[in-house]
């Protein structure tokens, strides 16, 4: 190693610069990488991680992040937004009437059912807010009912179902279906 002496107040080992390769020889540690190759190491930047065997930083996975964190050295530092949960190393979307309103989610058990008769509009869903009625429903007294005759509605919500034309028909455009889910109008 290069410092000890001969006696001569010289290094006894000289390195020969084509042999000595610092990219090889010396590495970043886990949660850096080269700032200059074989000089200087930096932190993985925000939204980032490197582990002991990467070559370099790699991005978060998609619909992760890192919270602001730097020099992160394992993917399970990526937390994936609410709606969603890690499986294999990447962020699975919450499925249909489920939300989860937990950022860093690593299992599908975050993702919560929504209270019975209701639904959500999207995939990933974040908060038991978008549990809302189906189409053909509305909401009274807290929970999910059919539309009364001469009333419907063709879209999920909370909102009101809405009346049939004068003469008790649906607006032109629309059909009525019934399938045990209330009345519902489409288009």
């Amino acid at each position: 190693s290069i410092g000890l002496e001969d006696g001569s107040g010289k290094p006894s080992v000289v390195v020969d610069p084509l042999i000595f390769q610092p990219e090889v020889m010396c590495a970043c540690d886990a949660g850096h990488e080269w700032l200059e190759e074989g000089v200087s190491c930096q932190l993985c930047a925000s939204n980032t991680y490197r582990s002991w065997e990467m070559e370099k930083c790699s991005s978060c996975p998609a619909l992760s992040e890192t919270v602001d964190d730097t020099g992160l050295d394992d993917i399970s530092a990526c937390k994936c937004a609410a709606g969603h949960f890690m499986s294999n190393g990447e962020c699975e979307t919450c499925p249909s009437n489920t939300y989860s309103s937990t950022v860093g989610a690593t299992s599908m058990d975050a993702c919560l059912q929504c209270t019975v008769g209701t639904v959500t509009a999207n995939l990933g869903s974040n908060s038991s807010d978008d549990c809302v009625c189906p189409a053909g429903k509305t909401l009274e007294g807290g929970y999910c009912v059919e539309c009364v005759v001469g009333r419907f509605k063709d879209t999920i919500g909370d909102q009101e179902c809405t009346a049939c034309t004068s003469d008790g028909m649906i607006p032109s455009g629309y059909f009525l279906t019934t399938s045990g889910t209330g009345t519902e109008a489409k288009g």
